[in-house]
């Protein structure tokens, strides 16, 4: 081939892999028909520049899923990282203070794995009699009706009319009340004792107690429970 013909053909094969690596597939075709049209290349040179700029739009489409695949699995390991990882199919709670990680064992027993899993809360959804169960891995202290750390909450499906949501406070600052949702939560360190709450804030709403009376009844109720009497509210 004379010289020029070389210079030609490398030429266009250069300009390919830059339409191809640049993305342009549709400019290295139009190369390729340019390619075909010139009559001064051979036909066997012709068929080498044609492997050679497939070959180029293969490594192409090669790089192009791994670079898919790359980010696949990044954020995969995000998500990973987010949720938490399991292990043997339980959450995984290292670093989770003792009470909060005995909680969550507990409500996993009796209510399934949680459907939401973070490295801060451990959240199921309809399970039981509740909206919603949550165990968080932080712990508030709460001194009512003696001191003690929260991190478990239970919510129902509640109504609770406006001109009784601060006497459910009065009686206990650690429920929570969204009238939005229509949702009453109960937050201590047992599932007993929040049921209790729920128990008494239905009797303060229905007027069948008063706030002191709820409170009161409380108390009794939680001391009756720690001597193994357990009572019918808890």
């Amino acid at each position: 081939m004379p010289k020029g013909g070389y210079r030609n053909l490398i030429g266009i094969m250069l300009q390919a892999s830059k339409f191809i690596y640049g993305g342009q597939l549709i400019a290295a075709y139009i190369l390729i028909h340019l390619l075909n049209k010139t009559s001064k290349m051979k036909t066997s040179n012709k068929a080498i520049a044609f492997l050679i700029i497939a070959g180029l739009g293969l490594m192409v489409s090669c790089n192009s899923a791994d670079n898919n695949n790359t980010d696949k699995d990044s954020m995969n390991r995000d998500v990973s990282n987010t949720s938490m990882s399991a292990k043997n199919g339980e959450p995984d709670l290292t670093g989770w203070p003792e009470r909060p990680t005995l909680a969550v064992k507990e409500m996993t027993a009796k209510y399934g794995a949680p459907l939401e899993v973070s490295s801060e809360a451990m959240i199921w959804h309809n399970a039981g009699p509740y909206k919603r169960i949550m165990v968080t891995k932080k712990e508030i202290p709460h001194d009512f009706p003696a001191p003690h750390m929260d991190f478990l909450e239970h919510t129902i499906s509640y109504n609770v009319p406006i001109d009784k949501i601060d006497d459910l406070v009065a009686y206990d600052a650690s429920m929570t009340i969204n009238k939005t949702q229509g949702e009453m939560s109960a937050r201590c360190d047992l599932e007993g004792h929040n049921i209790l709450t729920l128990n008494l804030a239905v009797d303060i709403i229905n007027g069948t107690k008063t706030v002191d009376q709820a409170r009161k009844a409380f108390g009794e109720n939680v001391i009756a429970d720690f001597g193994g009497k357990h009572p019918p509210l808890v």
